[in-house]
């Protein structure tokens, strides 16, 4: 709503202390009011990506690797190259919102999932990923 960007690493099985080390570590409860803080374009942590491991913001204001890959479209940034080359080399998820759109994107596996998600979709997506079924 606000077209603030942001950059959001999901850790999974794959670490990424090398990350969270580069950047400044909270290990915080995660909540909408520092979530929204830490992207606040006036904050000195907007421009880099928050990890996420479990319930915890691990680290903020982290510097990820870049791809080189050509799914990258001109009108996409660095936070859309950011995203593909961490998931690139692990297997975390990375979802991006764009600030110049507005739009929410998902990657992993070194590829977009979806481009332009709504709530709704990105909820979908992460329950899919993140939350195994007891097939009860």
């Amino acid at each position: 709503e606000r077209r603030w960007g942001a950059l959001i690493v999901i850790q999974r099985e794959t670490g990424l202390r090398s990350y969270k080390d580069a950047g400044v570590l909270l290990k915080a409860e995660i909540s909408t009011p520092l979530v929204v803080s830490i992207f606040n374009p006036e904050s000195p942590m907007h421009d880099g990506a928050i990890i996420l491991q479990n319930t915890l913001v691990e680290a903020a204001g982290c510097i990820l690797p870049l791809t080189e890959s050509d799914m990258i479209t001109p009108d996409m940034g660095t936070r859309h190259r950011a995203a593909l080359g961490l998931t690139e080399e692990s297997d975390a998820i990375v979802i991006v919102v764009s600030e110049e759109r507005g739009a929410i994107a998902a990657a992993e596996n070194g590829r977009f999932v979806k481009l332009d998600m709504d709530e709704m979709d990105l909820r979908r997506f992460l329950n899919e990923r993140l939350f195994i079924s007891s097939g009860d």
